[in-house]
């Protein structure tokens, strides 16, 4: 059995209970665990076991490794009457769809531009930021 840092959320409402592990240092989630409130009423005051409830469980590929994120500027390409347009979400899908085709092997780009320091002049040009990710086994460090 394999062992990871891990968090631990626990959160309610009046339509149930969500209970999240994520593993720390890969800062994906290792499963979601899904009760209404009488199930876990009873699972807190009760002590059953072997409750049945919806787990979500995503594919095991980062689970017990460790994330690995920088950013990367670039120039935005040449598309003319956008650039004058400073912030608008047009600017976003260009730069979206421009990390996607230019994103460095290897490593896989977040497509959040809607931060104050996404965009930004220098020498007269648009420039973006974006955060690349990736995820390596501990032992590569």
């Amino acid at each position: 059995m394999k062992t990871i840092k891990g968090n631990i959320s626990i959160l309610g409402d009046e339509d149930g209970v969500e209970i999240e592990v994520r593993d720390k240092d890969a800062a994906v989630s290792v499963c979601k665990v899904f009760l209404t409130p009488e199930q876990f009423c009873q699972a807190a005051l009760g002590r059953l076991v072997r409750l049945e409830c919806d787990v979500q469980i995503p594919p095991p590929g980062r689970v017990g490794m460790v994330r690995e994120a920088r950013d990367y500027e670039f120039k935005m390409p040449d598309k003319g009457e956008w650039q004058n347009r400073f912030g608008t979400t047009l600017q976003e899908e260009v730069a979206s769809k421009f990390i996607e085709a230019n994103c460095p092997d290897g490593w896989k780009p977040s497509l959040y531009f809607g931060s104050k320091d996404s965009f930004f002049w220098k020498d007269g040009e648009l420039g973006a930021r974006a955060t690349l990710m990736r995820w390596k086994d501990r032992d590569e460090q």
